[in-house]
């Protein structure tokens, strides 16, 4: 999941309530992410979740071997007979 410092590569400079308001954000964006993540695991049967730690919203390019591999495992998967 997310933490601060992925969020907010400029976390380091922010003063004390800018990195308490990041904190919050961050904790609440995790558990909704948890939520989301049970909720899915519960209704799609076959699904399956992929974590990328410390990734950010352009993961295709932060963390783009993760995404090939993740990727090309999914689609042998379902490739199968």
């Amino acid at each position: 999941m997310n933490d601060v410092p992925s969020m907010y590569p400029n976390f380091s400079v922010f003063d004390a309530e800018n990195r308490q308001r990041a904190e919050r954000q961050v904790t609440t964006l995790r558990a909704w992410q948890e939520g989301s993540i049970a909720q899915f695991r519960q209704e799609v049967a076959k699904g399956r979740v992929v974590i990328l730690e410390h990734a950010n919203h352009y993961l295709f390019l932060t963390n783009q071997s993760d995404v090939v591999r993740s990727t090309r495992g999914f689609l042998e998967e379902v490739a199968r007979p």
